[in-house]
């Protein structure tokens, strides 16, 4: 996987970290066995912060849980 991880128990600082020194403006939530639970982008921490989510909350709580996703078997075309 080329995009930045982080795991489902990270709080929402660890993924600001995460997609920092990735120089991204998005990270994969992966669960226990490595599975994509979901996705966090910068947008979804800034919207978070607004609402009232603290940095030391759960990343879990605020990652988009449906993200469009595509296997490597899927063609382009």
């Amino acid at each position: 996987m080329s995009e930045p991880t982080v795991p489902a128990h990270a709080t929402v600082r660890d993924a600001v970290r995460v997609i920092e020194v990735a120089r991204k403006t998005i990270a994969v939530v992966l669960g226990d066995r490595g599975e994509v639970l979901g996705t966090v982008s910068d947008g979804d921490i800034r919207r978070a912060i607004l609402s009232g989510v603290g940095l030391d909350g759960p990343v879990a709580e605020i990652m988009n849980a449906e993200p469009a996703l595509a296997r490597d078997s899927m063609s382009v075309t």
